[in-house]
């Protein structure tokens, strides 16, 4: 099982939407979805459209990031997702931190399954911001995320009795974007393949995008393409960059110095395609730029589908 974490802005629900059918076939992939803005209209389509698909994702109720931080916003999402429906075919995910009100939002759950909404419910254990459940504070949890797996025996029964999902970041965000010139490939995870002799059930991460939160970015002196492909057992990191960073001029340039990059290692390294390399293809093929929320969009797409085919 792999359980990508994303911010759930356009770009990261659309490629989550465009993956769908492939996540469905492999029965491998629930994407959690944390809005950090309060949703609307278009939100619901494209969750709807992935519910068509046949995928199930899970809806952060307390987002930790963003405008819904605030206290008490979690009712109005919550509520947002009953209206609309989400959650005959999503789950729903608490992030388990200090600012979590456990008690009120077990109670809205509660009353939630009590008025006929019947809906999956996994816990995820936020690393140095956990506060302590009490008892079955919580009734018909799935699966717990956490870093460790002691984590969810401190938070008390029946959570400390449930399967596992191996969570981490080894994804390194700098600031700003030309600090990844010249730095080398990484290891992003060997956990693919030993999760399950350590007593997991699946990973998750936060993707090519890394848990630090960015409300808006910054000046783009240079373009990168985060990329992950699988070597061996390991699945391996690199960043390519532009050269010519030295100004903000000629953003599209920019993109196509690191595109050309890309493909040039996707065709020396002869690496299977997916969907997402598809479209960094078709992007050199027609010499088009996008824009820098494609470029993350295609960027999220091959890391997920990456993870689903590494996860045995």
């Amino acid at each position: 099982m792999y359980m990508p974490r994303l911010r759930a802005r356009q770009h990261e629900v659309l490629a989550v939407r465009n993956c769908a059918a492939s996540f469905v076939t492999s029965s491998r992939v629930t994407p959690v979805l944390e809005p950090v803005a309060l949703p609307d209209g278009v939100f619901a389509k494209r969750l709807r459209q992935i519910a068509d698909e046949g995928l199930g994702c899970d809806l952060v109720l307390n987002p930790s990031v963003g405008k819904l931080r605030e206290h008490g916003d979690w009712r109005s999402l919550g509520d947002y997702y009953l209206e609309s429906d989400l959650l005959k075919h999503h789950g729903l995910a608490i992030l388990s931190n200090a600012d979590a009100d456990h008690s009120a939002m077990s109670r809205w759950i509660d009353d939630a399954r009590n008025a006929g909404h019947q809906f999956t419910l996994d816990i995820v254990h936020e690393p140095g911001l956990s506060s302590t459940l009490q008892g079955a504070t919580y009734h018909g949890v799935r699966w717990n995320v956490a870093e460790d797996l002691t984590v969810p025996a401190s938070y008390g029964l029946p959570l400390g009795g449930l399967p596992v999902v191996w969570a981490n970041d080894p994804f390194p965000s700098l600031s700003p974007n030309r600090e990844y010139v010249g730095r080398g490939e990484s290891i992003f995870s060997t956990r693919v393949t030993g999760y399950k002799n350590a007593g997991y059930v699946g990973v998750s991460d936060f993707l090519t995008l890394g848990r630090a939160f960015h409300d808006r970015g910054g000046p783009a002196y240079t373009v990168v393409i985060h990329f992950t492909y699988l070597s061996g057992d390991a699945v391996r990191l690199r960043h390519f960059c532009s050269d010519s960073n030295e100004t903000q001029d000629d953003l599209a340039g920019k993109f196509f110095e690191a595109l050309n990059k890309l493909i040039s290692f996707i065709d020396t390294k002869s690496l299977p395609t997916n969907q997402g390399i598809d479209a960094f293809r078709d992007l050199h093929r027609r010499q088009h730029f996008p824009g820098l929320g494609k470029v993350k969009e295609f960027s999220i797409m091959n890391h997920m589908l990456v993870m689903q085919d590494a996860i045995v």
